[in-house]
C-alpha cells in the first residue's frame, strides 16, 4: 500500500494530494479502472488502457530528472496505445518542459485543481 511508504509529512501530503486528484479525475473526467506504478509515480489506468499521471506539482521544469521520469513513463506506455497518455498537474509546466512533453505525445493538463476538485 502506497500510504505506508510515507516516512515524513511532505510525503504524506503528496500521497494525499494524489489520492484527491485521482478521485476527482475518476468522478469529474473519466473513470479509472486501475492504478499502476510507473517510474517513480503511480498512474491511473482508464478502461481503454490509457495512462493518466496525476502529479501534485506546482511547477515542472525541463531537467535531467524530469526527462528521465518522462522517458520511463513513455517507455512503459508504448505498448498501451499510440498516444502516451495524460499528465495532470496542480501548477504549470515551464515552456521547455511543456514542449518536450508534447513532442513525446503526452496530453498535458496544467492548473488542474479546479477541474479535478470543483467547488460545490
Amino acid at each position: 500500500m502506497i500510504s505506508l511508504q510515507a516516512n515524513n509529512t511532505d510525503m504524506a501530503k503528496a500521497i494525499t494530494e494524489v489520492a484527491v486528484m485521482s478521485a476527482g479525475y475518476h468522478k469529474q473526467i473519466a473513470p479509472l479502472q486501475d492504478f499502476t506504478p510507473m517510474a517513480c509515480v503511480t498512474c491511473g489506468v482508464k478502461k481503454d488502457g490509457s495512462v493518466v499521471a496525476l502529479l501534485p506539482a506546482d511547477y515542472i521544469i525541463r531537467s535531467e530528472q524530469a526527462s528521465a521520469v518522462l522517458t520511463a513513463l513513455s517507455d512503459k506506455t508504448k505498448t498501451v496505445q499510440e498516444k502516451k497518455g495524460e499528465i495532470w498537474i496542480l501548477g504549470n509546466f515551464s515552456k521547455p518542459a511543456h514542449a518536450e512533453m508534447q513532442d513525446r505525445d503526452w496530453e498535458l493538463h496544467p492548473e488542474s485543481y479546479r477541474k479535478l476538485v470543483p467547488k460545490d
